[in-house]
């Protein structure tokens, strides 16, 4: 969230298209095919806008105004809504980024920085979910011996209800974030979805193909790590997971941690460390692995717990500017 005016997707979808003079009638600037409506005074110019092009002009001029969260706020953010995971199921305390952001300044964000926080955590697991597929499709192709000892972790993914699951969930996830227009064939589907996801998927439409790309990317990357860190913590208990299966286990570990069955996902994972490492792990072993897998979100909670009090400090709420306004100098 930090990088949303920046050069980074968001930033130029927010800047890219119009001039931020644009966010002024005194600049001069308008968007393109509403100079007459512009003309004609501002009550007509909005009633000639889209609702998507109204969010995106208020968010182009909340850039002019610098009216969006820094680095550091984004980053205290991260760390306190880590805190609510704690006692949240499927890491939901992510989708309050917006709202933490906001306490901290003091001050209103335009909406669609809320609707950018459905849109990451979206896209997020979508990264996570195409790695698992791709990590499943190649495990099965490897040879029969290399899968020994992982009997039941391949049971789950041949012929069972997982990988079509998945594979929904993906195309949804898609529909979602793939760039469309918001007049085109996707539309009316698009708008049944429930609020928060209709939200991100009008957000979607003002990226291009190539933005969706890098995030994905660059998440998978990064979910690529995460999965080498928990290949070391089991390594380290004398559980051997540096392997295609291996990675598949822990990827498949932390799907089933998202499930809303329970606070931080503690004890569903845990219950699939067991049942899927069996007769490759005491089940002591694999409860112990639960451990460590639960602290990579207790120590951001930790810190994040250290900021709350910021959270309190009463002050009132200042609003960004109007879209109207002009920026300051």
């Amino acid at each position: 969230m930090a990088g949303i005016g920046g050069p980074g997707p968001l930033g130029r979808a927010a800047g890219g298209a119009v001039p931020l003079g644009g966010c002024s009638p005194a600049a001069g600037g308008h968007p393109p095919r509403l100079g007459a409506a512009a003309a004609a005074g501002p009550g007509l110019r909005r009633a000639a806008q889209r609702p998507e092009q109204l969010a995106l002009q208020r968010l182009r001029c909340a850039v002019a105004h610098r009216s969006l969260p820094g680095f550091a706020t984004a980053l205290r953010s991260y760390f306190i809504t880590s805190t609510f995971n704690l006692v949240l199921p499927s890491k939901l305390g992510d989708l309050g980024k917006g709202m933490v952001c906001q306490r901290l300044d003091r001050r209103t964000y335009p909406l669609s920085l809320h609707a950018f926080t459905v849109y990451e955590k979206a896209a997020d697991l979508l990264a996570l979910v195409l790695l698992t597929l791709v990590l499943a499709l190649g495990t099965l192709l490897l040879p029969a011996a290399w899968r020994s000892g992982f009997d039941r972790l391949e049971a789950l993914y041949r012929g069972g209800p997982l990988p079509l699951a998945l594979l929904g969930l993906l195309v949804l996830l898609a529909v979602v974030l793939l760039p469309h227009r918001p007049d085109g064939s996707l539309g009316p589907l698009l708008r049944r979805l429930p609020t928060k996801l209709a939200e991100a998927a009008r957000l979607a439409s003002h990226f291009r193909g190539f933005d969706l790309a890098a995030f994905v990317i660059v998440s998978v990357a990064l979910w690529g790590l995460h999965l080498t860190q928990l290949a070391l913590f089991s390594g380290s208990l004398g559980i051997d997971l540096w392997s295609l299966p291996g990675y598949l286990l822990i990827a498949t570990v932390l799907l089933v941690g998202l499930l809303p069955l329970s606070f931080a996902g503690v004890g569903t994972r845990d219950a699939a460390l067991v049942l899927l490492l069996a007769g490759r792990a005491a089940p002591a072993s694999a409860l112990l692995l639960g451990v460590l897998f639960t602290s990579r979100y207790v120590m951001p909670a930790l810190v994040g717990a250290t900021l709350l009090r910021r959270l309190a400090q009463p002050a009132p709420l200042r609003r960004s500017p109007p879209a109207d306004a002009a920026p300051r100098q």
